[in-house]
């Protein structure tokens, strides 16, 4: 249960280091047993320019969905209902499978340490939430003005069924797994490691996971990580994150398929 943030309370690890005790069990001393081999490697892969290599991987990987879809199921059609839920798919394996794996097989930590945990402050929280939607919702409405974005964005066959189907299951799924990598993996893990340095590399990544969108949300990208990335440190959870990139997206979404 504790997976999905649910359970007792524990240390707030936005400030203390990944397993520091591992570190202490690394360190050079003469009267120190050669650590193991596998305390060297969760030692290594803690290390910042491992941790980023195997982050970009996971990025990279994910970003290769076009060409993972037409081995199973033909040619890739992103406007299709059976592409929008297949991405979705590979986003719950390389943004939130492949992570948490690599979290707990080197850090030795669940999700929870990143971010999968309700606020405990949630009126504060839910404050933050509604000012940062405030702030973000007219880009949205802004970008639905530009006839580029309802040819990326359109959803073929869109009723009802469909249009439910998506903005209920769909797209929530899919942000929670995006916003556990960007929020929880990439931003908590190195807001432990170095600091305000966290923003601009997790808005490195995020942005550079859009390309091939519209140009202009590819820009807009670089801000709107930031208010992510804040959000989610007031808050000491990726549910806010989660939601407001969830509203963000449907409400694109109805933008551009409503009829």
């Amino acid at each position: 249960m504790r997976w999905f943030g649910i359970g007792t309370k524990k240390k707030d690890y936005f400030d203390a280091p990944l397993q520091a005790h591992l570190e202490s069990a690394t360190s050079i001393s003469i009267n120190a047993a050669p650590a193991s081999f596998g305390t060297a490697m969760r030692g290594f892969c803690q290390s910042l320019p491992i941790f980023l290599i195997f982050a970009f991987g996971f990025l990279y990987l994910e970003m290769l969905t076009p060409v993972f879809y037409p081995s199973w199921l033909g040619a890739f059609n992103g406007r299709a209902l059976s592409g929008v839920v297949f991405i979705t798919l590979v986003s719950w394996i390389f943004y939130f499978g492949a992570p948490a794996l690599y979290a707990k097989l080197f850090f030795q930590e669940n999700p929870r340490a990143f971010g999968v945990r309700w606020p405990a402050q949630k009126l504060t929280a839910l404050a933050y939430l509604l000012a940062a939607f405030c702030l973000l919702e007219p880009y949205v409405y802004y970008c639905n003005t530009f006839a580029n974005f309802h040819v990326y964005y359109v959803v073929e066959n869109m009723g009802w069924p469909r249009l439910l189907l998506l903005n209920l299951i769909v797209f929530p799924c899919q942000y929670f797994a995006e916003e556990f990598f960007f929020r929880g993996y990439l931003f908590i893990g190195l807001w432990r490691k170095v600091k305000w340095h966290s923003f601009w590399l997790t808005d490195v990544f995020f942005t550079f996971s859009h390309m091939g969108k519209p140009g202009l949300e590819i820009l807009l990208c670089i801000p709107a990580s930031v208010v992510f990335n804040v959000l989610t440190l007031v808050t000491r959870s990726i549910y806010p994150a989660v939601i407001l990139h969830a509203c963000l997206g449907i409400s694109m979404c109805l933008l551009v398929n409503w009829h």
